[in-house]
């Protein structure tokens, strides 16, 4: 396995594999998606219905179409923005940021078996988001969170014992705390009402779909 040859031909293979070629396509259409819908993307739970618009068809040839009814992207940080936009996206990102940097900080100060083994589950867990929708079911989710909560949770047990790790470094007077909190909420607020509008309007077109394929026209073009 070493040699030249045997690495080319296995990455050759790799290339052309039906999943890796099933995850490029679903994965360009996502960028699609987040190139569209940057700011709120298009809503919590809706990749499954916007992702044929903006994808390769020749992805339809491979599988039945049931089967891509329910297709998610395959990586989870890719779909997590074309649903939620960058601002959802960053705000993923700033919970994973806090808890590594409170985790890291504290084993710096000193080695904890625990905060090793819960920041090496977390890892897997992101690592295996690449290339999958570990964070789309419930076990590997719940996971996740019980890692993130826990994590923290030894790094106070361990401070009590005059390690002070998780704290604010930024100084932020009062007028702007407020600003900032207002501005959040509108933004919090927008995200919501784009969220929930598309959720819904997902809801009904999945029950038309349905519908239709049941040979029920007359009911399919009323809930369109």
């Amino acid at each position: 396995y070493l040699k030249y040859d045997k690495i080319t031909e296995y990455l050759v293979c790799l290339k052309s594999e039906n999943s890796i070629a099933m995850r490029k396509i679903l994965w360009i259409g996502a960028i699609n998606i987040i190139r569209r819908f940057p700011l709120f993307g298009t809503g919590i739970g809706t990749f499954t219905t916007f992702s044929p618009l903006y994808r390769n068809p020749a992805i339809d040839l491979c599988m039945p179409p049931e089967v891509f009814d329910t297709a998610r992207c395959h990586n989870e940080f890719l779909q997590l923005s074309a649903e939620q936009g960058i601002f959802g996206f960053f705000a993923f990102m700033y919970i994973l940021y806090v808890v590594f940097r409170t985790g890291l900080t504290a084993l710096k100060s000193k080695p904890d078996i625990y905060i090793i083994g819960l920041i090496s589950g977390l890892c897997g867990l992101l690592i295996q988001s690449i290339f999958s929708i570990s964070m789309r079911t419930v076990v590997p989710a719940a996971y996740f969170w019980i890692f993130c909560g826990l994590i923290i949770a030894r790094v106070n047990i361990v401070g009590e014992r005059g390690l002070k790790v998780f704290k604010f470094d930024i100084k932020i007077g009062k007028p702007w705390r407020i600003l900032i909190i207002i501005i959040v909420m509108l933004v919090g607020l927008m995200c919501i009402r784009a969220n929930l509008r598309t959720f819904r309007s997902c809801l009904y077109f999945k029950k038309a779909t349905r519908l239709q394929r049941l040979g029920n026209a007359r009911d399919a073009k009323e809930v369109y």
